[in-house]
């Protein structure tokens, strides 16, 4: 790295003042940036997040249906495919149902690929499918 030499000498224009600095906010006691250990936490209930994971258990095996049937089926493949790029939703929704899918879902096309994704009724459990074309 290379500095440029300024041969005139900088004058300012009030004399250094000295000031005492304070500590910053976080160093404080009343204010830490992490809880103390002394900070309690209302009890746990995991009824839930045990919910949310059973119900996308169950969306991860509806997700299965249609991903093994893209990769198996060179045809479904093929047609899904080219009902996409036609942007023809209706199509596309018809042949995600085809597989066996019971689950509310919501197909989308984007340039990069397929996505789609499914969520249970009680909206406990959502799972997100990316497929790149």
């Amino acid at each position: 790295m290379h500095y440029w030499y300024f041969p005139y000498s900088v004058h300012v224009a009030y004399p250094p003042v000295i000031r005492q600095v304070s500590a910053p906010l976080a160093i404080t006691e009343n204010m830490t940036a992490f809880p103390s250990k002394s900070t309690s936490y209302p009890p746990v209930n995991t009824t839930r997040f045990t919910n949310s994971a059973k119900h996308s258990l169950e969306l991860f095996k509806q997700a299965e249906l249609l991903v093994r049937k893209i990769s198996e089926s060179e045809t479904f493949a093929n047609e899904l495919m080219t009902a996409a790029q036609r942007s023809d939703q209706k199509k596309v929704d018809e042949m995600s149902a085809s597989v066996g899918i019971t689950a509310k879902f919501e197909a989308k096309f984007i340039p990069e690929g397929f996505r789609i994704e499914l969520q249970s009724g009680d909206k406990d459990g959502k799972v997100i499918v990316n497929l790149r074309w």
